[in-house]
């Protein structure tokens, strides 16, 4: 058995290099094939406190269980692995392997929703290290900084998000680190893009792809790619997003990798969502809410049911609606899932305003638009409800959120929203049968105002912008971003489409 868990180790590590930056595909199938014989080398170099084989299959196993989504069977592992290095004694050695597959197993209560136990895995991770005095693994994920930046901004500390990111990328950028580098600018990507400081998550977006295809890592490129048409979406370009979304798709799929086209699948659904192409998005969102029960990853399976819910609510379904918000509120809840329960303040507001309970849509609409950690996309889509909804409030309605938008009245505004479903679901609902189209603006997810309706109409008819902002008593910069948030709504690029497609919707 010793030699055995020897030259499986040795088979492991001998394929670092590569599963990183060579034939991923063909590694990962090699170690598929000799499976069993790794999972018996991991048990006896546990059972015997094998430091030296420990290290030699850390890494290698970790790419592939990322790669195959394997997390729960890494994450056990890897608890066994913890529990083995504590129990061993402190030298530097065992220290420094503790350091690193404490990193990894973070990574993958990341993954599993086990938000506060990553946490606590990271920092004592990072905390090793600088005792040691020594820099983390070369290797794609060995930094406990990225991990720990992608928490910050689950919590939606943007601020630490964002600290943390550039730490990360000035630390690998000064060792020529390109596989950590490259989850540095993603990191830096989802906290800049939440911030709202869209140019610079397009530039974190540029380079974190550049250094990806620098490091040869195709599979990480695939993430890199998700958030660059997340940048893109924000800033109205879905053509853009859809183009790098359904790149990383293929680029997953190459890999077998189920989680990796799972959220590509979650991103494109959303977008479908948007072109008002509700069939395409529930079969996206279906597709990838059965990869999530699979894998047992609980964030993409709230992101998923809160799609669907999204469905059901523009077509009508209102019972259904409630259904999916219900469970995609008690998951995301339950892994303090941040971004996603604020994204989730506009949906549910969206199904309340249909229902009629329209105070109850302004107190989420009002809140959410001015609560300090929310992400900017969150924030500008609640101003654009509360503008597109005005008229219909009355003077009574028109006031102050139930609870300041406070970060410490979060969780009640969220047991609120809650419990206002459960009463919805026991209400009769307005008698309305489901269907797949809906009337004509109401089918965009971001209806136009009647402003945005005003410049599309003298668009239409042939009007310059100077004109325009003439006839309306607008700037000329004005009437340029009128422009542009009509071309994100109607998912189209310029004057030409976008009154062919305002004749299409009835709008004109």
């Amino acid at each position: 058995y010793q030699t055995h868990c020897a030259y499986y180790a040795e088979f492991l590590y001998q394929r670092s290099e590569a599963i990183e930056s060579g034939d991923q595909r063909r590694i990962v199938a090699e170690i598929t094939a000799e499976l069993n014989n790794v999972r018996a080398a991991w048990q006896w170099a546990i059972a015997h406190s094998l430091v030296p084989e420990i290290q030699k299959m850390t890494q290698t196993f970790t790419v592939f269980c990322h790669y195959q989504s394997r997390y729960l069977e890494a994450a056990k592992i890897f608890e066994q692995v913890k529990a083995c290095l504590t129990a061993q004694t402190a030298t530097k050695q065992t220290r420094a392997a503790h350091a690193n597959v404490l990193v990894r197993l973070g990574w993958f209560y990341i993954r599993l929703g086990n938000l506060e136990a990553a946490q606590a895995e990271l920092m004592e991770s990072r905390a090793i290290l600088a005792q040691l005095g020594i820099s983390p693994q070369r290797r794609s994920g060995a930094d406990p900084l990225p991990p720990l930046s992608i928490l910050a901004t689950i919590r939606g500390d943007y601020a630490e998000a964002i600290k943390l990111g550039q730490l990360a990328q000035q630390t690998n950028e000064a060792r020529n680190d390109l596989q950590n580098l490259a989850f540095a600018y993603y990191v830096l990507t989802s906290a800049t893009l939440a911030q709202g400081d869209y140019e610079a998550a397009r530039q974190h977006a540029q380079k974190a792809c550049e250094v990806a295809k620098q490091a040869g890592n195709r599979w990480f490129l695939a993430y890199c790619l998700n958030e660059w048409g997340n940048v893109a979406r924000a800033m109205g370009d879905n053509v853009e997003a859809e183009q790098h979304f359904q790149e990383s798709y293929r680029i997953r799929e190459t890999f077998d990798d189920p989680e990796g086209m799972a959220v590509a699948l979650n991103h494109l659904g959303e977008l479908a969502i948007r072109q008002a192409n509700f069939l395409e998005a529930q079969r996206r969102y279906q597709q990838s809410l059965a990869i999530y029960q699979e894998i047992n990853d609980r964030g993409g399976l709230a992101v998923a049911l809160y799609g669907l819910g999204q469905i059901a609510c523009a077509v009508t379904d209102f019972s259904a609606a409630i259904r999916y918000y219900q469970q995609a509120l008690t998951i995301a809840g339950e892994i303090q899932y941040l971004p996603l329960i604020q994204a989730m303040f506009i949906g549910v507001s969206e199904l309340f305003l249909q229902v009629g309970l329209k105070e109850r849509a302004w107190n989420l609409l009002t809140f959410i638009r001015h609560y300090p950690a929310g992400d900017q996309e969150t924030k500008d889509r609640a101003e654009l409800a509360l503008k597109r909804y005005e008229a219909d409030f009355t003077s009574a309605q028109l006031t102050p959120a139930s609870q300041p938008a406070s970060e410490s009245n979060f969780e009640t505004m969220v047991a609120t929203m809650q419990n206002d479903l459960a009463l919805t679901a026991r209400q009769t609902l307005p008698q309305t049968e489901p269907t797949s189209s809906i009337p004509a603006n109401q089918s965009l997810l971001d209806p136009l105002t009647e402003r945005e309706l005003q410049v599309l109409g003298l668009m239409a008819a042939g009007r310059s912008n100077r004109e325009i902002g003439d006839e309306l008593v607008l700037a000329l910069g004005s009437v340029k971003w009128y422009a542009s948030q009509i071309y994100s709504k109607l998912q189209v690029k310029n004057r030409t489409e976008a009154a062919a497609r305002a004749r299409q919707l009835n709008l004109l």
